[in-house]
C-alpha cells in the first residue's frame, strides 16, 4: 500500500511539475482565475488525500519499524508538506487574487521543484525498503 501511494504521489507532482504548471503560462488571462480556482479545486480533491494517506502510513511505519530510511522518507515528506503550506499554497492564493502574472508562475514552476524533489525521494527510499 505504502509503494502505491508513493508511486501516486510521484507520478502526480511529475505531471504537474512538467504538465500543469508550465500550461499556466499559455492560459488565457481573461479566464485565467475561473480556470485556476476549478483546477485548483480538483487537484485537491486528488493531492489532499495522497498526502494525508501518504503522511499516515509513513508516520505508522516509522513508529512499527524505526530505522534512518523511514526517518527520512519521513522528514522528506514533512518537507513536501511544508514546501506546499509556505511556497505552493501562497504562489496559487496570489495567481487567485490576481489573476494571471507570469513572475509567480515562474516561482510556483520553480518553488515545486522542492516537492517533485522530495516526492522523488520518498518514492526511491519506499522502493528500496522492498528490496
Amino acid at each position: 500500500m505504502l509503494l502505491l501511494i508513493d508511486c501516486s504521489l510521484l507520478v502526480l507532482i511529475w505531471i504537474v511539475q512538467i504538465v500543469v504548471y508550465p500550461s499556466f503560462r499559455f492560459a488565457d488571462e481573461h479566464t485565467f482565475s475561473a480556470w485556476h480556482a476549478n483546477y485548483a479545486r480538483r487537484i485537491s480533491l486528488i493531492a489532499g488525500p495522497l498526502m494525508l494517506l501518504q503522511a499516515g502510513a509513513h508516520v505508522s511505519t516509522v513508529w512499527s519499524e524505526p530505522n534512518v530510511i523511514n526517518g527520512i522518507a519521513a522528514l522528506l515528506i514533512a518537507a513536501a508538506w511544508a514546501a506546499t503550506a509556505f511556497l505552493s499554497v501562497p504562489c496559487h492564493r496570489a495567481l487567485q487574487q490576481q489573476g494571471k502574472d507570469q513572475l509567480q508562475i515562474a516561482r510556483l514552476i520553480n518553488t515545486n521543484w522542492i516537492r517533485t524533489a522530495c516526492w522523488t525521494g520518498v518514492f526511491i527510499l519506499t522502493l528500496a525498503r522492498f528490496w
